[in-house]
């Protein structure tokens, strides 16, 4: 089965990821509440088990980028904030957080480098602007 899965309902959805621990094949899971978040959950990274990232998507069209805690399914901090469309998240290998932005006039990927303490803000390395919207964003691992 795919290890990302969702339930989406009327009222609310709940998003279900399995990480695989280390050592052995226990999975632990979490769920993420688009009440808790005020928004539309269309995305989701995992940095660790206490740190992972939503794309979140209001009734405004206001997308968000958030840090939460997987363990509890707590917010942690707010990483970006657009009223451009959001094509999508993803994590690289090295710690590295990419966001595609998918404006008409002004397409880009922004960068940040995620810390190894959950608690800590992630570090702005830049954007970079691109000659069409960005449809999908594959990690180079």
């Amino acid at each position: 089965p795919p290890p990302f899965f969702f339930n989406d309902t009327a009222t609310t959805a709940i998003y279900t990821l399995s990480l695989h621990e280390r050592s052995s094949d226990l999975f632990e899971r979490w769920a993420l509440d688009d009440d808790d978040t005020g928004g539309n959950v269309g995305g989701l990274e995992l940095a660790g088990e206490r740190l992972g990232y939503a794309l979140v998507t209001d009734a405004a069209y206001v997308s968000r980028v958030v840090a939460f805690d997987p363990e509890r399914a707590e917010l942690r901090r707010e990483v970006l904030r657009t009223t451009e469309y959001v094509g999508g998240i993803e994590l690289d290998g090295g710690g590295v957080l990419a966001v595609a932005e998918a404006s008409f006039f002004a397409p880009r990927v922004c960068l940040w480098r995620v810390a190894a303490d959950p608690a800590a803000a992630e570090t702005p390395l830049g954007c970079a602007a691109m000659p069409l919207p960005p449809v999908a964003l594959e990690p180079l691992d």
